[in-house]
């Protein structure tokens, strides 16, 4: 599933009456959606785009954001948006990536990092695997 906390224009978000993006500004229809999708697959990752750009910390509503999600049954939730590396932290033993840096876009911001998810039976096992972007490449360092 994919939400976003960030829209350039308002309209962007989806409404009663038009498609859009999900918004995940108010989390009630992002959580019964992860609820519903986890009935009905093995494993869940939730693409948030939030957070501020460049800073290297993420917000406090993104660590509680994080949690609630794993909590309606994500299995793994993934961040974008700020450009730049974030931890992972991990929460009830599921990670929460709250950025993965600057993966497309070329800029004076190169660290990013590819998850490597595998699934071994219940277990998750996750690799970080360091990069660098530039000039709209990711290659690995």
């Amino acid at each position: 599933l994919a939400a976003s906390r960030v829209f350039p224009k308002g309209y962007w978000a989806a409404g009663p009456d038009h498609p859009g993006m999900l918004t995940a500004y108010d989390s009630t229809v992002l959580l019964e959606e992860i609820q519903k999708a986890k009935e009905s697959c093995d494993f869940l990752t939730v693409y948030v785009h939030w957070g501020i750009e460049r800073r290297t910390e993420p917000e406090s509503y993104q660590r509680t954001l994080g949690q609630q999600y794993i909590d309606a049954g994500a299995d793994l939730v993934i961040g974008s948006h700020p450009h730049v590396l974030q931890p992972v932290e991990y929460y009830n033993g599921k990670p929460i990536v709250y950025s993965l840096g600057n993966f497309v876009f070329g800029s004076s911001i190169p660290s990013t990092i590819l998850f490597k998810v595998v699934l071994d039976g219940e277990e998750i096992q996750v690799t970080e695997i360091p990069c660098t972007s530039s000039g709209g490449y990711t290659r690995l360092k």
